[in-house]
Parts: C-alpha cells; sequence; structure tokens
C-alpha cells in the first residue's frame, strides 16, 4: 500500500508537471513577455502603438464559478481583445482562436466535456465572476491546451470591476517589435520586465517546479512513517523466527543454507510488495492522469522510479538480513558455510 501511495501520487505530480510544461511551451508562441506591477491598458496601447509589433494582448489570472454540475470555481484568464492567435497556440478544435469579446467565452475541452459543462461551440453558458456577478455568455471556442492557461478565457473588458483587484494585467504578450523599443519602453516604468519566450517558459518550468515542492515534502514525511512501519513489521517478523532458526540449526542446516532461505523471503516480499503496490496505484495514476492532462500514460522519470524500487529493495533486505545475521552469530547449534 505504501508502494501504491507513494507512487500513484509522487507520479501524478510528475505527469501533471510534465504535461504543464510541454503545454507550455507549444502554447506560447508571441515573441517577448512584459510582466510587472505597472501593466495597465496605458501601457498595452504603448505596446501596441510601436513599430513592427504584430499583435498585443494583456492576460491575468481569472476565477469563475460555474455549474458543472454543481457550483465549484474554475481558474482561467482574463484577455483583452485582438488577434490572440498570434500570441498562443491554445490548440483550438472548434470555433474561433480569436480572443473572446463581451459576450462570449472559449472553454478548454476538459471542461467543456460531457459530466463537466457539456456545452460545444455556439451554446450558452453561465459563469459567475469572482464577486458573485452572473456573465452569460455564447461558447466561442473549445480549446485543448488548457494546463498552460486555464479552463476558461473571459474577455478582460468583461472581468473588469468584479475581481476585487485593481485593472492590471499579468503579463502582456507581444508578437513582433524588438527588444530594444520594449527595453526602452521598460526603463520609463518601474519594475517591468521585458524576457523572451524561452525565458518565459522557463520561469513557467520553474514555478511548476516549485509549486510542487511542499506536495512532494508531505508525501516524503508520510514515505518516511511507511517506511518505518515496514521496517517494525519485517523486524519482529524475522526476530520470532528465532526458534525456527534453532530448530532447523539441530537437524543440520548451516548458516549459508539459513542465509539464502531469508535472502529468497527478501526477494519474495520486495518483489511482492512492488508488483502489488504498482498494480493498486496503477488504476488511480492512469484515471488521474487522464482526468488532468488528457493524456493515458503518465510521466514516470526514469531515476525516481529506480529510486523507489531501490529502496523497497534496500529497507526489505536491511530488515530481514540485519536480524538474520545477529541471531545467527548467537546459535551454537547452526554450522559454519
Amino acid at each position: 500500500m505504501a508502494v501504491a501511495m507513494v507512487g500513484t501520487v509522487y507520479f501524478a505530480g510528475t505527469s501533471i508537471q510534465h504535461a504543464t510544461a510541454t503545454q507550455a511551451a507549444s502554447t506560447l508562441t508571441a515573441d517577448h513577455v512584459l510582466s510587472g506591477a505597472d501593466l495597465s491598458a496605458a501601457t498595452l496601447r504603448q505596446v501596441q502603438a510601436m513599430t513592427g509589433v504584430r499583435a498585443a494582448a494583456g492576460v491575468t489570472p481569472v476565477s469563475a464559478g460555474v455549474t458543472d454540475p454543481d457550483l465549484e470555481q474554475v481558474y482561467g484568464e482574463a484577455v483583452t481583445g485582438g488577434p490572440l492567435g498570434q500570441l498562443l497556440d491554445l490548440g483550438v478544435t472548434s470555433g474561433s482562436p480569436a480572443a473572446p469579446r463581451p459576450g462570449q467565452i472559449a472553454v478548454s475541452a476538459l471542461e467543456a466535456g460531457q459530466g463537466v459543462l457539456g456545452v460545444h461551440t455556439g451554446s450558452n453558458v453561465t459563469v459567475y465572476l469572482p464577486d458573485g456577478t452572473p456573465y452569460r455568455a455564447t461558447v466561442s471556442a473549445i480549446y485543448n491546451r488548457s494546463l498552460a492557461s486555464g479552463d476558461l478565457l473571459i474577455p478582460a473588458s468583461v472581468a473588469a470591476g468584479h475581481t476585487g483587484t485593481p485593472a492590471r494585467y499579468s503579463q502582456i504578450l507581444v508578437s513582433g517589435g524588438t527588444q530594444a523599443e520594449l527595453a526602452r519602453l521598460a526603463a520609463g516604468h518601474p519594475g517591468l520586465r521585458v524576457t523572451s519566450r524561452a525565458a518565459a517558459n522557463a520561469q513557467s518550468a520553474q514555478a511548476a517546479a516549485q509549486n510542487s515542492f511542499a506536495n512532494n515534502l508531505i508525501l516524503g514525511i508520510l514515505a518516511a512513517l511507511s517506511a518505518v512501519a515496514l521496517v517494525n513489521t519485517l523486524v519482529v517478523t524475522t526476530v520470532e523466527r528465532r526458534r525456527v532458526l534453532r530448530l532447523l540449526g539441530r537437524v543440520g542446516a548451516t548458516r549459508g543454507q539459513l542465509g539464502a532461505m531469508f535472502g529468497w523471503h527478501v526477494v519474495f516480499v520486495a518483489s511482492t510488495g512492488l508488483v502489488a503496490g504498482a498494480a493498486a496505484g496503477a488504476v488511480t495514476l492512469f484515471t488521474v492522469t487522464r482526468a488532468i492532462t488528457g493524456a493515458w500514460i503518465p510521466f514516470i522519470p526514469l531515476v525516481p522510479g529506480v529510486a523507489l524500487v531501490g529502496v523497497v529493495a534496500a529497507l526489505t533486505a536491511g530488515a530481514v538480513m540485519i536480524p538474520f545475521r545477529l541471531m545467527s552469530r548467537r546459535e551454537p547449534t547452526l554450522a559454519a558455510g
């Protein structure tokens, strides 16, 4: 059970983190990303007026209440109007890749599916903005890449005044223009940063890794407690076989023969635990991976996978063979060999 729990939780996390980083790298097609504290509509207009800028849009995280079928909070982004398809490749499967206009909303394929919102392009849907205001809109697009951008895209003009925060953007995405021009703009706005697409993707991957640190820390504590329980159980079980050792020694068994017996016991316990744990956790892992990433195959890094197998084997061997060695030395009836 410990193998199933640790493996499922950890590798579900790595699958989500890997899928998020992969989608983020594929989704962002803008050449430059502006971020900072002073990203207002005026800043966006300045960027759009620059020579060579083909498209620019402001985006900011937003949450909305949806009935899918129960009322729950869904995260997405508020985006300004314009040719969003030149800045983000959301993997639109139906509808328009352009930013939704007032009265419209874009929904991810996972959120739009049956058993959730159950909508398609052209459907009418009502969501509730952060302050509870209902927003009735027509679905303008269904898209696949939701891990990087959320499950909803709402016009920024609709969300303005309903989020409880000043009307600012968290990022301005820019297609075209030059780094030098954007740097001059940033110089006039303290705190404004200009990064390339590659740097922005690297920052997204780093943020995803940092978000998983706390979960991994808690999981590590649970794994340590499970390891203590495993070791205690095996040590007690091995020590309780002292009488068996004495009896086998009296009928002529050697230390080498009994060591081999206990060694095969280690192999059986470790392999059974790993196989049973993998089988028990596989169903949950595949289901969670499919539900969140849309793919059936989880991402299992080689090093953590090998480490999990090695730790289980080492703990099992130590918990069985160390007590056996100590007991065998104290049994005068065991012959050497």
